[in-house]
């Protein structure tokens, strides 16, 4: 090869953006650097003088050795190029390469050598981990939600049970025990008792409603946010509507179902204890593949600001994280609230399903 093609080479060698080097093979599982290029130097934080003449054990973390040597064997014996990634620890950190050896055949008594190239993905990597780690993060977040949601629900149950079933099971059984020992008129006290017990079933089923889920297929979204609504002004008095829009679909999948009926529930109850409204209107829209859900009061409003997201709050907006959805609350001090959702979905036979269930599905 003539000077000139090797001063090319040379100058294509060095002038690589990726990090590049020559090794020369001495012998079985003895591979020695023979040169580097100027990104190698770049990437690495190795000079010229501190690796090339130098056996790949004093440059390569130990860590690594027998991967490279195995990398290096198999080009060498089958002759063709070789792929695979690589962590090392190098004077200007960890670094992660897409590694590329290419066996190169002995010529003219030459040894042979092997020409290694890599792909710095260190920043690739490290944004990957990152991302893996607010997930993690973000996966904690909802777990630890939920099982406050399940307390909170848990303690809701025991309270209904302890101060009004208890209470008016306690007060029928006294009314009992006087009408046997003949010390009242028993049809007064039964009369009461009948009263007393049929209130106390009405507020079972209302509980047992709060804490079943609806079922696909046995109540249409469309019937689930009506009754609420329903609930809603038998309970508080208040002027609700249900207002859909652009929907393409007949018929929801069940979680995706379940979020908005639980989301509505939590609402609606905030509403009731805390907001004094007597206007509520909740508008569920479809545009460009995103259902967008909104629940609007006209009651005494709050300052985002100054009141933290209770548990209610917070469950309700882990549920619409885990379908990739946002969760936002609007509110000022006598303006009312508006919650709205946004939730990315598909259609599929005029049933509508949240896009992340239908990936978590597919992986």
């Amino acid at each position: 090869m003539g000077l000139y093609s090797e001063h090319q080479l040379s100058l294509a060698f060095n002038s690589a953006i990726d990090p590049m080097w020559l090794i020369r093979v001495e012998g079985p599982n003895s591979f020695r650097f023979e040169t580097i290029n100027t990104a190698f130097t770049k990437v690495t934080g190795w000079s010229r003088e501190q690796v090339e003449g130098q056996p790949i054990e004093k440059i390569m973390p130990e860590a690594s050795h027998d991967l490279v040597r195995e990398k290096y064997n198999e080009a060498l014996q089958s002759g063709k190029i070789i792929d695979y990634v690589e962590e090392a620890l190098h004077p200007s950190g960890i670094k992660y390469g897409e590694i590329r050896v290419i066996p190169i055949p002995a010529q003219s008594g030459e040894p042979m050598r092997i020409l290694g190239i890599a792909n710095d993905i260190t920043e690739k990597v490290s944004l990957q981990k990152k991302l893996d780690k607010e997930r993690e993060l973000k996966s904690r977040q909802i777990t630890s939600a939920a099982i406050r949601g399940q307390e909170s629900e848990r303690a809701k149950v025991s309270r209904e049970l302890h101060d009004n079933v208890n209470q008016v099971l306690t007060t029928v059984k006294l009314y009992i025990e006087l009408v046997k020992d003949q010390r009242v008129a028993s049809s007064e006290i039964l009369s009461k008792c009948v009263s007393l017990l049929s209130g106390t079933i009405d507020e079972i089923r209302d509980l047992s409603k709060q804490l079943s889920a609806p079922s696909l297929g046995k109540i249409n979204f469309k019937e689930t946010l009506n009754d609420l609504v329903e609930s809603l002004r038998s309970a508080g008095q208040v002027d609700a509507i249900v207002y859909l829009s652009g929907l393409s679909f007949a018929e929801m999948e069940n979680e995706l179902h379940l979020t908005l009926y639980r989301i509505t529930q939590e609402q609606f109850t905030n509403i009731i204890k805390y907001a004094k409204a007597d206007e509520v209107r909740l508008t569920l829209r479809e545009e460009g593949s995103i259902l967008y859900f909104v629940i609007e009061d006209n009651g005494v409003g709050f300052d985002p600001l100054e009141k933290s997201s209770g548990i209610g709050i917070t469950n309700m907006q882990s549920r619409v994280e885990t379908l990739n959805g946002k969760f936002q609350i609007f509110s000022r001090p006598g303006e009312g609230t508006t919650l709205a959702i946004e939730i990315p979905v598909i259609i599929e036979d005029t049933v509508c399903y949240a896009e992340q269930t239908i990936l978590n599905t597919v992986t």
